[in-house]
Parts: C-alpha cells; sequence; structure tokens
C-alpha cells in the first residue's frame, strides 16, 4: 500500500486482515458482555428500590426516592452510607421478581 493512500483505503484494508477481525469480534463480544453486566446492575436496582418503597416505612421510602434519581456516584454514597438497609431490600427486591410482582410503585 502506498503512503498516500486514503483513510478509507487504510481502514479497508485493516478490516481485511484476519487478525484485526479476530480482535474486533473480541471486542464487540466484551462490549456485549459489559452492557449485559450494566443491564444485570440496572434491573438490581430497580428491583431493590421498587421493594424499598413498597415494603419500607417512611425512611426508606424517601431513600428510594432519593436513589431513584440519583446519578451513579450518588447511588454509590446512599448504597455505601445505608448499606445495611440497601442489602435488606436488594433481597426483597430479589424475591419481589421471582413472585412476578411489578416494580413499579
Amino acid at each position: 500500500m502506498s503512503d498516500d493512500a486514503s483513510d478509507d483505503e487504510k481502514i479497508i484494508n485493516i478490516d481485511a486482515d484476519p487478525v484485526n477481525k479476530n480482535w474486533l469480534r473480541i471486542v464487540a463480544r466484551m462490549r456485549r458482555r459489559k452492557m449485559k453486566e450494566r443491564d444485570e446492575e440496572f434491573e438490581r436496582r430497580r428491583w431493590t428500590i421498587a421493594a424499598m418503597h413498597k415494603y419500607g416505612g417512611g425512611f426508606v421510602r424517601r431513600l428510594a426516592e432519593l436513589a431513584s434519581c440519583a446519578d451513579l456516584v450518588e447511588l454509590g454514597k446512599i448504597k455505601a452510607t445505608w448499606s445495611k438497609e440497601w442489602d435488606e431490600y436488594e433481597l426483597v427486591g430479589k424475591q419481589m421478581e421471582e413472585r412476578g410482582e411489578s416494580p413499579k410503585w
């Protein structure tokens, strides 16, 4: 390939290389796995917050409201500060999911 080849030609040649194709497959597989993990984490959070809202007392319900609108940093702080409550309602949320209850409140 000449030095003055366009970027499009370089991209095409890179894609044609079997080693790079394997690498692209590996990267795609890793991304799919990471997305699946994020989806599972999101579902766990959703069920935990639903359990807190449905079965918790006044304080835990307020905590559920805060957790439902918190970003990941703030949610991490909530989980770290009230880890006992979070763990308890995570189990309750898992039971709710197994029973087929709605995670909406």
